[in-house]
């Protein structure tokens, strides 16, 4: 879920709000938190946002993710 807020964000133009109403009927919050989330893993992990969003999803679902305290 938190992939697929990170890839809303970083490939349509939609708002906090309808990424997180589309993930399951989740308020922006809850968007907001696994976008940083993700994207503090990618910036750890030296992950840079791909132009294929196909291939940011493979990149990220493959990666060890490590315990990022925000």
């Amino acid at each position: 879920r938190q992939i697929l807020y990170w890839l809303g964000k970083n490939y349509t133009g939609l708002s906090l709000p309808q990424i997180g109403h589309r993930v399951g009927r989740r308020d922006h919050t809850s968007a907001l938190w696994g976008i940083r989330k993700v994207q503090a893993i990618a910036d750890r992990l030296n992950i840079e946002k791909p132009a294929c969003p196909i291939t940011a999803t493979q990149l990220l679902w493959a990666a060890e993710w490590p315990k990022v305290s925000q």
